[in-house]
């Protein structure tokens, strides 16, 4: 049942579903290891859970340093 509306739920019996939920693990891996404040960590977070903008947009903000 998908209550949240949540992308990898339509996408469930689709081939690609297994390699979309690496993906995600892998960018929400970046993010939590990344020197960006917990703000901006949530918010990046928010944009994988929301697929606010692409992964590999959210991947590449993850890993940008913060001056």
């Amino acid at each position: 049942m998908n209550v949240i509306d949540d992308p990898l739920v339509t996408e469930w019996f689709k081939p690609r579903s297994l390699h979309t939920a690496r993906e995600e693990l892998e960018v929400l891996d970046q993010i939590d290891e990344s020197e960006r404040s917990d703000r901006d960590k949530s918010a990046l977070v928010l944009d994988v859970l929301n697929r606010g903008r692409p992964l590999d947009e959210i991947l590449n903000a993850a890993k940008q340093k913060t001056v």
